[in-house]
């Protein structure tokens, strides 16, 4: 008779335990890995270019909601042991698909705001001026990562072919006469008016199937089968354009002559080469392609007047300028797309003719001409560097009568760099390392500190130097985007600067510090604190309102510059919250009609 003890430890069930301590042992060495992640906590992923999820905060609410577990899903996702790797090699993958040929337009959301989830801070839409309507936005728009603690959306939305000089050519010629555009959203005619009216860029007209070229023997150019309608903007494509005559002559190959002169219904029916809310990749630098108009120009001059009439003009002797620079693409932009943008310069002179007498408007064009070979701005971001915000200062003196400093009374300092938010957008391997330094200039003449003031009605102080020199990137410059933020200096000027800005015045506000006894640096989109508190808390004298041009078309930006300076206490309501509150005084106001009826009736 066998015993079972015999075939305890038969081949099988060896092999089995076997299986079963690997088992275990993975689990563990995964269990430690997790721990480690978790325990290391890294806040911020340098390859995603965005802020990682936090551990959530418990509480009854949380937790009875949903939202606590939903968040510490987020978090599980981001922190998961060899996250990493995985990534890097998912955007390997997604990058080198196909065929990339020369320069190329990628499609982006979220390009008409300067690449930001206006949804976080832009929600308020009361007391528009009625003249100037607030913009639309979409509700996915692409975020800016780091920059703006935002997390960024790596999807390439549309790639379109290469651009050259015959297609930009062909396409304009194609559509001269006609005014209408296809646009395949399905929205109604009211919401197309509106769209047309706020919004910076013409309709987003993203066809049915990616543009394509038609490729004709080697001798002959290409036919491009999409066409663009021309903006009705004035600083747009002219309605007859002209075709440069080059000095020397360039052969190009004939096309029927039909195809020269479609009818503008033919143009219509076309499917459009569309460039709106596009990036250009050129020569290893990533371009905005700039559509302002001279409406969204004096939208942003009609903001900066409501702070001088709610602000500045009620304190004798308080000064305002305007500091606000082109993007890129005004410098570096080649000629075949330039037919596809429209000109920053005039977008600029459109705003300084609108604004107020009183005002003063800093020339950073002209004060940036002719340095287009330094490094005036990041290539794989759409901010400025150190050295292109230090000319907007320069530009920013003399139109005070201020003698600049030159930039040898700065010291010339530095911190790695990041992929920026075009690499966010687009992964492009060609900006993956474009920006390996991110430098930055700390005044040497005088003495300076940081704070900030937080809490519900920020106004505990805590401290914050101006430079974060242990950061990466365009975080380098105040920490990043922070509502409210203070430095205390021995100029011995007697004045204070209020610096009204988003993110590009981060970069710009430390070239203030050796003018001012004090530097007060506000981010108009997430400040809460009411402004004429702010203004004589910290006795203000100067304003310095900073932009660049994408955002300051941008009637978002604007309505919210407009809010502050209203000190409207509804203007960081939810749409949710807005409605029940407007539904309140809209049934506190039937009570008493009906209430004044009954006593009239008495």
């Amino acid at each position: 008779m066998t015993n079972r003890s015999d075939h305890a430890m038969t081949p099988r069930s060896t092999h089995h335990a076997f299986h079963a301590l690997m088992v275990i042992g993975l689990i563990s060495v995964f269990g430690v890995l997790f721990a480690l992640t978790l325990r290391l906590n890294q806040s911020v992923s340098e390859l995603e270019n965005r802020r990682l999820a936090n551990w959530p905060t418990l509480s009854s609410q949380t937790l009875l909601d949903g939202s606590y577990t939903r968040e510490i899903e987020k978090y599980v996702s981001d922190h998961f042991p060899g996250r990493r790797w995985l990534t890097e090699a998912a955007f390997a993958i997604r990058t080198y698909r196909g065929v990339q040929v020369g320069d190329r337009v990628v499609q982006v959301k979220g390009a008409e705001t300067g690449f930001e989830d206006v949804t976080k801070w832009a929600s308020a839409t009361e007391d528009t001026s009625p003249d100037i309507p607030t913009q639309r936005h979409d509700t996915n728009e692409v975020a800016v990562s780091e920059m703006s603690d935002q997390p960024a959306n790596n999807e390439l939305v549309v790639v379109t072919p290469p651009i050259s000089h015959e297609q930009t050519v062909s396409s304009n010629i194609s559509n001269a006469g006609s005014d209408k555009v296809l646009n395949v959203d399905p929205v109604s005619e009211n919401e197309k008016k509106e769209e047309t009216a706020t919004q910076m860029t013409p309709p987003m007209n993203l066809p049915l199937e990616t543009p394509t070229v038609s490729v004709k023997p080697s001798n002959e150019a290409p036919e491009v089968i999409a066409s663009v309608a021309p903006p009705k903007s004035i600083d747009s494509v002219p309605p007859k354009p002209i075709i440069p005559q080059p000095t020397k002559p360039v052969v190009v190959a004939p096309k029927p002559p039909e195809a020269k002169q479609s009818s503008p219904v033919e143009a219509t029916q076309a499917k459009p080469l569309n460039v709106v809310g596009g990036v250009l990749l050129h020569e290893g630098q990533a371009l905005f392609m700039f559509q302002g108009t001279d409406r969204g120009a004096q939208g942003y001059a009609n903001a900066v007047n409501t702070w001088v009439e709610l602000v500045a003009k009620k304190r004798p002797g308080m000064t305002s300028t305007v500091v606000v620079t082109p993007t890129s693409s005004h410098f570096y932009l080649p000629p075949a797309a330039r037919a596809k943008t429209t000109s920053e310069p005039k977008n600029l002179a459109a705003m300084r003719a609108a604004l107020l007498p009183e005002v003063r408007f800093a020339d950073v064009v002209t004060e940036m001409e002719g340095h287009q070979d330094e490094a005036l701005f990041f290539k794989s971001d759409h901010h400025w560097t150190g050295l292109g915000a230090y000319y907007a200062y320069r530009a920013w003196a003399r139109a005070n009568g201020v003698t600049p400093l030159e930039l040898t009374a700065f010291s010339k300092r530095s911190v790695p760099g990041v992929a920026g938010s075009f690499w966010s957008l687009t992964q492009a391997p060609e900006l993956r390392n474009a920006d390996k330094e991110s430098y930055y200039y700390v005044p040497t003449t005088v003495t300076f500190d940081g704070t900030q003031y937080a809490g519900p009605q920020q106004k505990t102080p805590m401290p914050q130097p101006f430079f974060a020199e242990k950061s990466r990137g365009y975080i380098v410059f105040l920490g990043g985007d922070i509502p409210l933020l203070v430095s205390n200096t021995n100029a011995g000027t007697g004045r204070t600067a209020l610096v009204v800005k988003n993110s590009y015045g981060n970069a710009f506000a430390p070239y203030l510090l050796p003018h001012f006894d004090r530097v007060v640096v506000l981010d108009y989109r997430y400040v809460s604190r009411n402004i004429q508190d702010i203004v004589d808390t910290f006795g203000v004298t100067d304003l310095v309102f900073v932009n660049a041009t994408i955002t300051a078309n941008s009637g978002a930006h604007q309505e919210r510059m407009r809010q502050v300076a209203r000190g409207s206490s509804t203007a960081w309501l939810t749409e949710a919250e807005k409605r029940r509150l407007k539904q309140q005084e809209d049934a506190a106001a039937k009570t008493q009609a009906s209430a004044a009826v009954s006593d009239k009736a008495q």
